[in-house]
């Protein structure tokens, strides 16, 4: 993958990581090893910002795990929805 923080493609308008950060909402960042789009890297480095969140790397998924791999995805987005109290 010959992509990460700083050389993304595109223009993309979000929100900033300390605005992120001093909302103090529960974030789950759930990734693929494989995803080319928002590579694991790039979410590690970010996630490593915001105090208040989990990062999910699911192995042998692209960008799609909710569907590449829904299984895995539903149980830790299951369990992350049970530790912060909505499920």
């Amino acid at each position: 993958n010959a992509y990460s923080v700083g050389n993304m493609p595109g223009e993309f308008a979000g929100v900033e990581v300390a605005a992120l950060a001093a909302a103090n909402v529960p974030i789950l960042y759930v990734v693929g090893s494989d995803d080319i789009l928002y590579p694991p890297d790039c979410i590690r480095r970010v996630q490593a910002l915001l105090p208040n969140s989990k990062l999910v790397e699911i192995p042998a998924v692209g960008h799609s795990a909710y569907f590449e791999d829904f299984a895995t995805f539903n149980l830790h987005l299951s369990a992350f929805l049970e530790q912060v109290g909505c499920y």
